[in-house]
């Protein structure tokens, strides 16, 4: 179990009000009523996928795919200070970041030349816990969080009609990399962890940052 939280974006650690514990089966089985919630059966799919997922972390890290190498892959349970789970949450962490962009167009660099280490992320929280800011305040917790303190860049993908989750990832400063969604109806997201690093990315990657915004609330989204 950890606490620790570090400095990201020029904000300062405060006490965290949450824990993270490392997802196990019996972790999985605790939680998979929410998986079989209606809304994230629609994004997730079948109840099954947490038990998957717990499976594929063992199996991913030195994968390779478009550039990317697998360094590790974490799932969390996220307690609240009455040690209940409130939320899953991880990802993997990559070797660099690739641009999701239709096609690879080279890696994104910071100014010493050095491939800036990715995770991408993902997350659930208790359906009985939805409406209430608790998605954002997560993703900013974790984004922070001293375990991936190794991080430069987090990015996601959240399926267009998944407005509660563009809401979340928006209100914490994830932007859009593509001018619209994928033809799967995909949209994918990146937000760097240290801003004042300077991170520098391929011009391609930037489009359609004027064009779309995500930090005013979706029409209809859910506040998670």
């Amino acid at each position: 179990m950890s606490e620790g939280t570090r400095k990201i974006n020029g904000t300062p650690a405060t006490k965290p009000r949450f824990t993270l514990r490392q997802l196990t089966k019996g972790g999985a089985y605790r939680i998979q009523h929410w998986f079989e919630h209606p809304e994230v059966e629609r994004f997730l799919g079948p109840p099954r996928w947490i038990h998957r997922n717990l499976q594929l972390m063992d199996r991913w890290p030195g994968l390779s795919s478009d550039g990317m190498t697998v360094l590790r892959s974490h799932g969390w349970l996220v307690l609240n200070e009455a040690a209940q789970p409130v939320a899953c949450i991880g990802g993997n962490v990559f070797s660099n970041w690739t641009p999701y962009h239709g096609a690879t167009l080279g890696q994104a660099v910071l100014p010493d030349g050095v491939p800036p280490r990715s995770m991408d992320l993902f997350f659930v929280v208790d359906p009985r816990l939805w409406n209430r800011g608790l998605g954002r305040e997560l993703i900013a917790f974790t984004m922070n969080h001293e375990l991936v303190a190794d991080v430069d860049t987090f990015f996601t993908s959240i399926d267009e009609a998944n407005t509660a989750g563009l809401h979340c990832f928006g209100a914490v400063g994830f932007l859009p990399i593509i001018p619209r969604p994928s033809p799967e109806g995909i949209w994918y997201f990146r937000c760097d962890a240290e801003k004042d690093r300077g991170l520098r990315f391929p011009p391609a990657c930037l489009e359609g940052y004027s064009q779309v915004s995500w930090r005013g609330r979706p029409e209809g989204g859910r506040d998670d």
